[in-house]
């Protein structure tokens, strides 16, 4: 009589080349989603779920209109991916002044910019405001910190 079982070598040359098979298919999908997902784009980091973080400071004042001096720090900066929100957290160069908004009012130290400005130690802030645009000031060991903040439903 004669045997239908396959030889013992070829069963397992056949797994060998079904786990080979099944890992290159993972390994090109786990690839290819960390390219997708992982991109950082003109808004930053958007690879979790809310903001977008890293948000580049060239975004942030393009959106806002509010051009920083050459050399200042960017600290922490979010966006939404929607552009209706966007907000930037500066360390000015020594002996720059701060930006000001055209044609703006005084404002009120909203909780996001204390919250901001108190985590760089920055006491006596200030505030301005022009349409949705608001910046924020204070000082920190000599150094002026910056709030900046576009927001379209305010």
């Amino acid at each position: 009589m004669h045997s239908a079982q396959a030889p013992l070598p070829r069963l397992i040359v056949a797994l060998v080349a079904l786990v080979a098979l099944l890992f290159a298919v993972v390994a090109a999908a786990v690839i290819a989603l960390q390219t997708y997902v992982g991109h950082t784009g003109r808004l930053g980091d958007c690879m979790r779920i809310g903001l977008c973080t890293g948000t580049p400071l060239a975004t942030v004042e393009s959106r806002t209109g509010v051009t920083l001096p050459e050399g200042s720090t960017l600290i922490e900066s979010k966006a939404s991916r929607d552009r209706d929100f966007m907000s930037a957290l500066v360390r000015l160069p020594d002996g720059t002044e701060p930006p000001t908004l055209r044609e703006s009012d005084p404002a009120e130290l909203t909780q996001r910019a204390s919250a901001a400005l108190t985590s760089q130690g920055a006491d006596t802030p200030s505030g301005q405001i022009s349409g949705n645009v608001a910046l924020f000031t204070g000082t920190s060991s000599g150094h002026t910190i910056v709030y900046l903040r576009y927001d379209a439903h305010d």
